[in-house]
């Protein structure tokens, strides 16, 4: 898997209307409340790792036709600006939903904990295996493996990603892992799938603490 920090990238983002999406719209998508005014393509990165992964990593996932680029793994503290990219990241894909010029993606944000939750439980009435598997050609997946998981979780994990990759989506990965223990934590199988795509980190202090964080990346 490929890694680098550091590096100020400057990829054009594709054109699209600045059109404010419905709320309902963006709760439908998973985005918490707090990140529902942001957008990825107008968001001003607060260092070089942010903007590489803004504008290399994740405008590349967008727009490249190369399906061997089908993961990206962000990893970094508190505070780092994860959620807040992963989050803007799906705003943006969701207001080109539609769209004549790109695809629509089908972009959904989910944290570990529902979507073990909801693909795992007997109870849900929705099928979210298949949403997320067969429906969502973008997923971002925040706080992956915060928690340990029980067998049934890491079968139903490796089922997940392993019919994404097979259908060729997309998947972002937010962590607060090393990559050594993120490695460690998954199988070789899925390990082999993600040395294919890339890996950034982010290693700066938690912005939340800085007194002269402006008010759009205050709540990272």
């Amino acid at each position: 898997m490929e890694t680098k920090t550091g590096y100020f990238g400057d990829r054009p983002w594709p054109q699209r209307d600045i059109i404010e999406l419905q709320d309902s719209v963006k709760a439908a998508a998973g985005i918490p409340r707090r990140f529902f005014r942001t957008y990825i393509d107008t968001m001003i990165p607060k260092n070089h790792e942010q903007a590489d992964i803004k504008n290399d990593m994740l405008n590349l996932m967008m727009t490249s036709l190369d399906d061997r680029f089908q993961s990206l793994v962000i990893s970094g503290g508190c505070g780092t600006g994860k959620t807040h990219l992963g989050a803007g990241y799906i705003n943006t894909l969701q207001s080109f939903g539609g769209s004549r010029r790109i695809r629509d993606f089908n972009a959904l944000y989910v944290n570990e904990a529902d979507l073990l939750m909801r693909t795992t439980s007997f109870r849900s009435t929705r099928d979210w295996f298949s949403i997320y598997t067969d429906e969502s050609v973008f997923l971002v997946i925040d706080e992956f493996g915060m928690s340990e998981w029980s067998p049934t979780e890491n079968r139903r994990i490796e089922q997940l990603m392993n019919k994404r990759f097979s259908n060729g989506y997309k998947t972002v990965i937010l962590t607060n892992l090393s990559s050594e223990e993120l490695f460690n934590k998954i199988s070789s199988q899925l390990k082999s799938r993600l040395f294919t795509g890339r890996f950034r980190a982010l290693t700066g202090e938690d912005l939340r603490l800085k007194k002269d964080s402006d008010s759009e990346w205050e709540d990272f």
